[in-house]
């Protein structure tokens, strides 16, 4: 195994890294608006909302894999022009001086409805296991039109992307480099070669989904026997091929206990990965009518976890954790094109996977005309961050 992958950077690297950072994105801020005082009025802003962003804490730690250092797993990785294009966009985010709608950061981009497992809390319920909706040339057609209107980093979902491998790779290998790509994958299938393969066509980083430190409560979770196992191997072949890797867990509330997220954050350092990405369960897709909504209580735990291992210096060498639910309470969401969307299986646009109502079908509407109405009807449980910053 590649054992230069996804280690988490130590107290000097993380400084020189850090000075490397802000030389650079100073360096896109000037050549973004050709003035020294704008650009420096520019990252006044990003400092601040940075600084508000992290509120009482600070990082202490990156992810690292191969040549790159990875602030999070929305972040497209430094040094690379994703990296530049995000900052852009986030400056843009910032002021007004420069007119420009690419704003989009991150999208969630769905190319399959099959999946062979039968995950208690999928999102794509309705639609798995359908008859694709997408051939491979509207697939194509509907990426560059997001990579047109400047979107930084791709998240490639099913259903289970990897069941359309083919695709995944000619979709890969069309795109441009300006944007970084990550594979939402429950690992199944994901071979050595596979991992190497996806490489080689510009993947950045894999998102598998393990969803407990204990193997038969994970399959039953997932609904296949074979599960957890899926999962060790994916970690390992994505690893050994320079992909980034991050584990996503949906905690549902009987999971949620102090003693459960540190036997989880143990298996993840263990493994070697960079993040961990906590995804709380909504009641949409199978979870439809159910009342599976944390508690205030069950919440307390997650952030307290989710501090710890990133501020706390007993946990520096353990995987970064990504909790978008610490960030929405407290800022409010950044979807509904703020900073994310995201795009079903059949090419309708919608705020996130959680927010499912679609202001529209990419297949026969613009995306200029989709995203105003996207973003104006902003996202159905938080506020949007539009507003607060």
């Amino acid at each position: 195994m590649n054992q230069s992958n996804s280690f988490i950077t130590g107290r000097w690297e993380f400084q020189i890294i850090r000075l490397a950072l802000r030389i650079r994105i100073l360096i896109i801020a000037v050549f973004e608006y050709k003035n020294l005082r704008e650009a420096i009025q520019a990252l006044r802003h990003l400092i601040q909302f940075r600084q508000r962003f992290q509120n009482e804490y600070s990082v202490l730690k990156y992810a690292k894999s191969g040549s790159r250092y990875f602030l999070g797993p929305v972040i497209p990785g430094f040094p690379s022009k994703a990296f530049t294009e995000f900052i852009r966009n986030e400056l843009r985010q910032r002021t007004t001086s420069v007119h420009d709608s690419h704003r989009i950061m991150t999208m969630i981009f769905t190319m399959t409805t099959k999946c062979s497992f039968r995950c208690v809390h999928c999102y794509e319920w309705e639609d798995l296991n359908k008859p694709e909706y997408l051939s491979l040339a509207e697939l194509k057609k509907a990426l560059k039109t997001f990579q047109d209107y400047g979107v930084s980093q791709v998240q490639l979902s099913g259903g289970e992307p990897l069941n359309r491998f083919d695709d995944l790779v000619a979709l890969l290998s069309s795109a441009s480099s300006d944007t970084e790509f990550r594979l939402l994958t429950s690992g199944f299938g994901l071979t050595p070669d596979r991992a190497r393969v996806l490489k080689a066509a510009g993947l950045t980083g894999v998102n598998i989904s393990l969803d407990s430190w204990d193997p038969d409560q994970h399959n039953i979770f997932r609904g296949n026997g074979e599960s957890y196992r899926w999962v060790e191997k994916a970690v390992r072949n994505a690893r050994s091929a320079g992909l980034q890797v991050c584990l996503s867990l949906c905690p549902v509330k009987e999971f949620i206990t102090e003693e459960n997220l540190f036997r989880y954050a143990n298996l993840a350092r263990e493994m070697g990965v960079g993040f961990i990405q906590i995804l709380e369960p909504r009641a949409t897709g199978h979870f439809q009518n159910q009342d599976v909504s944390i508690s205030e209580d069950h919440y307390r735990i997650l952030e307290q976890f989710y501090l710890n291992l990133n501020t706390n210096p007993e946990y520096r060498d353990y995987p970064i954790v990504a909790f978008p639910g610490y960030h929405q309470r407290k800022f409010g969401c950044y979807g509904a094109g703020i900073r994310y969307l995201y795009m079903d299986a059949r090419g309708r646009i919608h705020s996130c996977p959680f927010c499912r109502t679609p202001v529209g079908n990419l297949m026969n509407k613009p995306l200029s005309t989709l995203m105003p109405v996207l973003q104006s009807r902003g996202c159905g449980q938080f506020q949007s961050s539009a507003s607060v910053f």
